[in-house]
């Protein structure tokens, strides 16, 4: 196949189902993720649900700290 028959083609249906899929799973999370909060406020009114989702978003941050430590070019120690 030459570049210019590659280059008519476009992106293929492979791309666009996996694009499909991804936008459907993160559909499906938005949902599961929204019908979470709205019975927690439900539940435990806006302050609960306020409180739950600082839990959820801090327990986020601390994970993806501990995956990313941070490193000399990340915290120079020479800007004092």
């Amino acid at each position: 196949m030459s570049t210019q028959q590659y280059e008519e083609e476009g992106l293929g249906w492979k791309f666009y189902l996996g694009l499909a899929a991804a936008i459907l799973g993160i559909g499906i999370a938005l949902f599961v993720g929204f019908l979470i909060f709205w019975r927690a406020t439900y539940a435990w009114g806006a302050l609960g649900a306020f409180a739950l989702f600082c839990v959820i978003v801090l327990a986020f941050g601390w994970l993806y700290d501990r995956r990313h430590p941070p490193t000399g070019e990340t915290y120079p120690t020479d800007t004092y």
